[in-house]
């Protein structure tokens, strides 16, 4: 779903369109002059500049909103972006509460202490002063045991570490399994169509 709106800068009148696309949760500025891509946040009270610029043509700074440090939003504008901003926050708040419920937080600090086991491990036996006295405590938690306790968030990790990928289609693919993950959606079909869609990049560019 996309929601576009307009508004008009009060020092030149230049009109511009912002559009908020929620498939991506970001919002795009078009503008005779600029198109520019940027993640949703909360718009913050004018700067010191600002506010004597619109107290200049007469109108009370109170009643507008800075975006994105330069962008001031007054009117209906205003209210259609904080309101798209609380409706992401509370959005992601909840994303934030299912990930704890499934598991995410435990499962990826099993990992994390076994990636700095391995790290410990290694520089141990490179470490010509240090013959396996002193080894780093290995962890205790059993990871293999925790994917079977945790399955959405095993799919959740994975699909996480496909997003982390430096390949864009990868990545993009990995984005939006995570994201149908967070939201409750079937992870094991989530996984299915994020494979389906990276192997079929894979193949259409094979000879490229």
């Amino acid at each position: 779903m996309k929601i576009t709106l307009t508004n008009k800068q009060i020092w030149n009148n230049e009109t511009f369109a912002i559009t908020y696309d929620s498939e991506v949760e970001q919002f795009e500025l078009i503008s005779n002059k600029d198109r520019h891509t940027f993640p949703a946040q909360r718009p913050s009270d004018p700067d010191a500049k600002s506010a004597a610029q619109i107290r200049q043509i007469g109108k009370d700074p109170a009643e507008y909103k800075q975006f994105r440090g330069r962008i001031l939003l007054h009117g209906d504008s205003l209210t259609a972006v904080m309101a798209i901003v609380e409706w992401l926050e509370t959005l992601k708040a909840q994303r934030k509460a299912y990930l704890t419920k499934i598991g995410v937080p435990i499962l990826q600090a099993a990992r994390d202490a076994e990636d700095k086991y391995s790290r410990d491990f290694d520089r141990m036996m490179e470490d010509e002063n240090n013959d396996g006295v002193n080894p780093p405590t290995k962890p205790t938690a059993d990871l293999d045991e925790l994917y079977k306790q945790y399955p959405i968030a095993a799919a959740y990790l994975r699909a996480k570490a496909y997003e982390y990928s430096n390949h864009y289609a990868q990545s993009a693919a990995g984005k939006t399994a995570a994201k149908k993950i967070a939201d409750g959606g079937d992870y094991k079909a989530a996984l299915a169509e994020m494979e389906k869609a990276w192997s079929a990049h894979v193949e259409a560019h094979i000879w490229d």
